[in-house]
């Protein structure tokens, strides 16, 4: 197990080399990845904690962020925040899965046979992709933008996959796949709310085990209900992430 999570851990160290992020120690309990290309993304600018932060570890953070120009912090946990920094700091909690196909149960997966999938990587689907009517309206703007990005990088790296999956010629759904040494991350798994319970995720998640192979994982959020699609699929959790938010006017 130790060694899925170091070879699922470098993907995803892997996947923030190619939009220029840098990790740097910052204080003694604390270690920060930075993207200037991606300042407003959170996988992308965060702290990691090396045992248990302190009130200076936090307050170094908060002050980095600031000279950023940005009006967040977000730390990376393996474990837990003390009772006793949550009082002192106004962070909201979020918990992550860490999810992986241990044994390939993709041939009983369902699937909707109405549905054709494109891959960015073949296909002109650019269009479809930066439509982001779906992201509430005060974050559309920096999706947007985000995208474009993304999409430039996906491009140039033939292991970047970003999948449209298409109903009748319309959208419906969107996944994207980064192939790396056998192990392929799934992420931002999206269906049109209008289209679910169609089979329409198990769709996707199934082209991509047919069409990639590897070690297939994901990250799940502990508060929503995919992570039970998940695990009815075979996923099993490998992994927990604590991330702790906080932002600022």
């Amino acid at each position: 197990m130790n060694q899925l999570l170091q070879m699922i851990h470098s993907v995803n160290d892997y996947e923030r080399t190619l939009f220029q992020t840098k990790r740097e120690h910052v204080s003694p309990s604390l270690d920060r990845w930075y993207s200037d290309l991606r300042p407003d993304q959170m996988n992308n600018n965060f702290f990691l904690p090396k045992g248990s932060p302190t009130c200076f570890d936090i307050d170094t953070a908060i002050d980095l962020q600031k000279k950023r120009g940005l009006h967040y912090v977000m730390l990376r946990m393996a474990k837990p925040m003390e009772p006793e920094l949550r009082e002192l700091f106004p962070f909201e909690e979020e918990i992550t899965y860490i999810m992986a196909l241990l044994r390939d149960t993709s041939s009983e997966w369902k699937q909707n046979g109405e549905i054709e999938i494109r891959d960015i990587q073949t296909a002109d689907i650019r269009a479809d992709l930066l439509d982001v009517s779906s992201v509430p309206q005060p974050y559309q703007a920096a999706a947007y933008r985000n995208m474009q990005l993304v999409l430039e990088v996906a491009k140039e790296n033939p292991d970047y996959h970003w999948l449209c999956a298409y109903k009748g010629g319309q959208k419906v759904g969107t996944v994207y796949a980064l192939c790396r040494g056998g192990y392929v991350e799934m992420d931002d798994l999206w269906v049109a709310k209008e289209h679910r319970n169609q089979y329409i995720a198990t769709t996707l998640l199934k082209y991509i085990a047919q069409q990639f192979g590897g070690t297939l994982y994901l990250h799940a959020n502990a508060a929503a209900t995919p992570k039970d699609m998940y695990a009815r699929m075979g996923f099993e959790i490998i992994e927990t992430v604590y991330d702790y938010y906080m932002e600022w006017a």
